[in-house]
């Protein structure tokens, strides 16, 4: 005759460690995906310090590519004198760059207000210090508009001009430039938003080929890791900098938006923001607010010019020739410095052209579909494609 389940403790430790082992698991399984929707500061930066690691461990191999940044250097204010130049001083510049065959120039610098050297401007002041029998020459005189000139040659040439992206709301304007489609959800809610912009002067941006943000996010600590492609100004969709010059070095018109539910993209909800960017050929792998990760290949001596060396026509043309040709302020006191996992003070200018960099080199830092769950970072030595 079988014994009453009360008079058999050895069967009810059984199935106590029966439901334990079941237990456990589902207990790990919750404190996991609990870890990951809270994702804790200290676990977060564990998380982009393993990160850094692995850039220490093996930076990206620099490898020549068809990317330049021309520098105002040091070297370049000596020669050519305090910073801002005259914006003639400037279409001397992207004119020089065009005859070398540079295929895009690219301002990392917002062209806000007027020149305040122009000639034209500075009427008034000279006629203070001439005799007034002279002040109906000086007003009938034709002076020379250094944003004019400088308008003139942006125009002959593709370039794309900077503006940065602000909390506070402005009345500038963007003109449309391009156009966006999109495939799968709405991912605008996911990208960095912005209330207001400072753009080029209206006679500017109606000379150049295209404007991007120049702005960079980074992350808690002030590093910065990945660089968006889109960001949101308003309820408006506008591109990087850096998606910018590749969009206009291709000639290409639209950029396309791959979200959750676009073909080949797992949906993982209606806002889980954007996939992928399809800039001309290239398609970019993306986080959901559409930033890139960066490999970074630490500073690179190679990729810099010199402005002075460009104005002077000392420099071999073959370095520009084909190129995307970024112009940025790299001297002591004029850089926009960013931390970066190898650099704690570099240029931003350079953050700029190592993303197109990558992006024509195809290369992309992916994370398995496992390693959000296990709140491990992918690494350069695993990821690259």
């Amino acid at each position: 005759m079988p014994r009453p389940a009360s008079a058999d403790p050895g069967g009810r430790r059984r199935r106590g460690a029966a439901r334990a082992a079941l237990l456990i698991p589902l207990a790990l399984l919750v404190g996991v995906l609990a870890l990951k929707a809270l994702d804790p500061g200290p676990l977060a930066s564990l998380r982009l310090a393993v990160f850094d690691g692995y850039q220490r461990l093996r930076p990206r191999p620099y490898t020549a590519a068809p990317v330049r940044i021309v520098a105002i250097d040091d070297a370049s204010l000596a020669a050519e004198g305090q910073w801002p130049w005259p914006r003639d001083r400037l279409a001397v510049l992207v004119e020089t760059l065009a005859q070398a065959g540079a295929a895009t120039v690219v301002f990392d610098m917002v062209f806000a207000e007027p020149d305040r050297t122009s000639p034209a401007l500075m009427a008034d002041e000279i006629a203070q210090a001439l005799p007034e029998t002279l002040h109906p020459a000086l007003a009938a005189a034709v002076l020379p508009d250094h944003d004019r000139r400088f308008a003139e040659a942006i125009g002959a040439v593709p370039v794309v001009l900077g503006f940065a992206l602000g909390r506070g709301p402005s009345a500038a304007t963007l003109p449309e430039r391009w156009s966006f489609a999109f495939a799968g959800s709405d991912p605008t809610p996911r990208l960095h938003g912005f209330a207001g912009a400072v753009t080029a002067l209206g006679a500017l941006q109606a000379s150049a080929s295209g404007e991007g943000a120049m702005n960079a996010v980074p992350d808690s600590d002030g590093v910065v890791r990945r660089l968006p492609l889109l960001f949101r100004l308003g309820d408006r969709i506008v591109p990087a900098l850096a998606a910018e010059a590749l969009r206009v070095a291709q000639g290409a018109g639209t950029y396309v938006v791959k979200s959750a539910g676009a073909s080949g993209v797992e949906s993982l909800g209606a806002d889980s923001g954007v996939a992928a960017v399809k800039i001309g050929a290239a398609e970019v792998d993306t986080d959901p607010a559409s930033a890139v990760w960066l490999w970074s290949t630490g500073p690179r001596r190679e990729r810099f010019l010199s402005a002075a060396a460009v104005l002077a026509g000392d420099f071999d043309p073959t370095l520009v020739a084909g190129h995307i040709v970024l112009i940025g302020a790299t001297a002591a006191g004029l850089a926009d410095l960013r931390a970066s996992p190898l650099d704690p003070a570099g240029p931003g200018v350079e953050l700029h052209a190592q993303l197109i960099e990558q992006v024509i080199a195809g290369i992309a830092l992916n994370r398995p579909d496992w390693a959000a769950g296990a709140n491990s970072p992918s690494s350069p030595s695993s990821a690259c494609d």
